[in-house]
């Protein structure tokens, strides 16, 4: 990994701050400040908002970064009372498409298992470039061509462009851009038109294939029906450019050469229609019944960490949470969106909702990555009290009126529950290589430490001293789960995970001490157990099926309606 190797750069770079820093506004000087008088500001204006009923106006602008850092900013922003923990991430393979929550329900992320398919139909997805894990996927690659004497696996890439991975696959098909979701669906004509479709399965696990009366009597168009009267593959080559013979063969070859993948992922997953993109493409998986077997996709595990008490909320913090988000999202016309960084500085600039009155920057620098930075330089002006953790005076860190830098990665912990296509479940702990070579703290152990000094609830809320108090914690739940292993050598790892889908596991340590200092040393704990006969696990929907009609979209299409109507006065 680059970062990696680049780590000494950043630990020694001559730019790192030494120390907290401060600036009167409208200056371009820092002063030095001890951590004490920066904390207790801190401490002070936040203090202020909450006793105005403001709380809500605290916005905390995050990265990209996963794990407990994640949680602690969320738990955070809940315990203080403001629906403003926002992220600004180019891309979040550690969390559940919305593809995947609405036709299976569920929050986890998807794992392929690239390496015993049979048949590869790729929408875009750079195998070979990037995705989540490139590591693992030329492994698979190299598995899939050369691995598997008898069994070379065919791989299509259908892409507007001719990407690398289209220059290794079987076969590029060339398609106009955008349309990748109408191809799917004439793909899908076929294997229905010509009885290619796993009847079992659908029966069986799908809701929505055949036309249905909803509770109130409403009749409704089925997947069946819908994809036979608009998607003949006439229409989609005239959509797509996609030769109708072409369509016609890659319906009969992913239909009967089982396993098969439909990937939908990065490359479709960037235009406007997104959402039903995928979609379309994650049916023709369901279609097919290549859900929940080797050589398919599964859900991946989730990690049993020790979990944590629910926050206790007073009047403030429930009114703060209740206040809408100053992007927007969640709801009205971004009812899909996570996070939309792109309206905040229209928000703050026009305080609609409601002004921003103060401001936490942590793992991000939006007047570097953003498009409109001129647009973001202003808003940040009119935001009275920003605080930035940054360990460097970064394009946005002059905005600020207090740093209080950052360690760099070698000299703190760390965590990362990775997310695997191979589908196991891992997690990750690193200690600190070096003592910490300024005046620099742990953001999580500042934050720990401005909690502790609220009071009430949100004192509470965080019951740890450091970091390592968390992480020693968490991992206990690791420890009584009786699942998974610490890592080790590749001879042992590849017996546990023989052993273990069989249903015997045989535990190293007696005592979680032992447990953890094994942990330290090691680096990581995994679970290599599968969950590939777990419909269960697969299928989370209200229906408790895989959904071609999504009921959730349904609701909350009609929610988003219902809030639009309402704000503008312009049926919808």
């Amino acid at each position: 990994c680059m970062k990696g190797h680049a780590g000494l750069q950043v630990l020694y770079d001559p730019d790192r701050l030494q120390g907290p820093m401060k600036r009167k506004r409208g200056s371009k000087s820092w002063q030095p400040i001890g951590w004490e008088e920066a904390i207790r500001l801190v401490v002070d204006r936040l203090t202020v908002l909450r006793k105005q009923g403001k709380s809500h106006t605290l916005m905390i602008l995050g990265g990209q970064y996963r794990g407990y850092r994640d949680r602690l900013w969320k738990r955070f922003a809940e315990a203080y009372g403001t629906p403003n923990y926002i992220r600004s991430r180019c891309l979040e393979p550690e969390r559940a498409a919305k593809t995947h929550f609405f036709m299976q329900g569920i929050t986890q992320p998807l794992g392929y298992d690239l390496r015993e398919t049979s048949f590869l139909l790729s929408f875009g997805c750079n195998l070979l470039e990037s995705w989540i894990s490139p590591v693992y996927q030329l492994s698979a690659y190299g598995h899939l061509r050369q691995g598997r004497p008898g069994r070379r696996a065919r791989i299509v890439q259908i892409d507007p462009r001719h990407s690398i991975t289209a220059l290794k696959a079987d076969t590029w098909i060339p398609i106009k851009p955008g349309t990748d979701g109408a191809l799917a669906l004439g793909i899908a004509y076929v294997i229905i038109r010509e009885g290619l479709y796993d009847r079992k399965f659908v029966d069986r696990n799908t809701f929505g294939f055949e036309d249905w009366v909803d509770e109130n009597g409403d009749s409704h168009r089925g997947f069946k029906r819908l994809v036979s009267e608009e998607y003949n593959p006439l229409r989609v080559s005239d959509l797509t450019d996609v030769p109708v013979r072409t369509i016609f063969s890659l319906a009969r070859e992913f239909a009967t050469q089982k396993p098969a993948l439909a990937l939908g992922e990065r490359g479709p997953a960037f235009h406007s229609n997104d959402i039903y993109t995928r979609m379309a493409i994650h049916s023709l998986n369901a279609l097919t019944g290549n859900i929940g077997k080797p050589g398919t996709l599964f859900v991946q595990g989730e990690l049993p960490l020790t979990p944590w008490e629910p926050v206790k909320k007073d009047n403030p913090t429930e009114q703060g949470e209740a206040m809408p988000r100053i992007d927007g999202a969640g709801k009205g016309k971004y009812f899909l969106a996570s996070d939309v960084v792109e309206q905040l500085p229209k928000s703050i600039l026009t305080a609609k909702p409601y002004p921003v009155n103060a401001m936490f920057l942590f793992h991000t620098n939006p007047l570097f990555s953003h498009p409109n930075k001129a647009l973001f330089a202003s808003a940040f002006e009119k935001i009275p009290f920003i605080v930035s953790f940054s360990p460097f005076l970064d394009e946005s860190s002059q905005y600020a009126d207090l740093i209080l830098p950052d360690h760099t990665f070698l000299e703190r912990w760390q965590d990362d529950p990775v997310t695997h296509q191979a589908g196991f479940t891992l997690f990750g702990i690193s200690r600190p290589v070096v003592k910490p070579l300024y005046d620099t703290r742990d953001t999580v152990d500042v934050l720990l430490e401005i909690s502790h000094r609220f009071g009430e609830p949100v004192e509470s809320a965080f019951p740890w001293e450091t970091y390592e108090d968390i992480l020693y914690e968490g991992t206990q739940g690791l420890f009584e789960s009786e699942r998974g292993y610490v890592i080790d050598e590749p001879a042992k790892e590849s017996f546990r995970k023989i052993m273990e889908r069989q249903g015997y596991r045989v535990p190293d340590f007696e005592f979680f001490d032992e447990f953890w200092e094994a942990l330290l040393v090691q680096g990581a704990w995994w679970d290599p157990a599968d969950s590939y006969g777990e419909p269960w696990r697969l299928f989370k929907t209200k229906s408790r099926k895989f959904e071609f009609y999504s009921l959730n979209l349904k609701h909350q299409l009609k929610t988003a309606a219902q809030t639009i109507e309402k704000e503008s006065g312009i049926p919808v």
